[in-house]
């Protein structure tokens, strides 16, 4: 019995470290390369509001949208899709908290990301944890771990990545 949970612990550890490395890739690769969108109140006149034609006034509206979906997996891939109708990555002060419409209109950082992804799935009724990664002595990135009982799914901006145990 030891020996089969000790071999079950060994796959998610892997799991996770596969996770782990490929999310620190990317975060590294999307640190060097990206350059950051900033829309400030007074370029807001300028801002391209037609690219965003999908976007929720609230979100209320992203949850309606889901209602449909069974499953833990279908659930996080609904707001993984709504999300991508209107992500931003911008750059945010930790210490300034966004409002949804903050959100959608000027975006946020993974930390901004983390929080919504954790407040659409305690809305659905799912266990969410915040990992933060320390990437070095000035940088971390922050994503959203949300579970039930049928497994668990790592929501990281535009990325999902779903572990079903059946």
């Amino acid at each position: 019995m030891k020996s089969i949970m000790k071999s079950k612990y060994n796959i998610l550890l892997m799991i996770f470290l596969v996770v782990l490395t490929l999310t620190s890739i990317y975060c590294i690769h999307s640190i060097t390369k990206i350059k950051y969108k900033i829309y400030s109140a007074e370029q807001k006149d300028t801002y391209n509001y037609s690219t965003h034609n999908k976007t929720p006034e609230k979100v209320k509206d992203i949850i309606y949208n889901c209602a449909n979906k069974e499953g833990l997996k279908d659930n996080m891939e609904c707001f993984t899709s709504e999300i991508k109708n209107f992500f931003i990555y911008n750059k945010t002060d930790d210490n300034i908290e966004l409002n949804f419409t903050q959100l959608i209109e000027r975006g946020g950082d993974c930390r901004n990301w983390a929080q919504f992804y954790k407040s659409l799935s305690i809305a659905k009724g799912y266990n969410v944890d915040l990992i933060r990664l320390k990437i070095n002595s000035t940088n971390s990135h922050i994503f959203a771990v949300a579970s039930n009982e049928e497994g668990y799914c790592i929501a990281d901006q535009k990325s999902l990545f779903c572990f079903i145990y059946k």
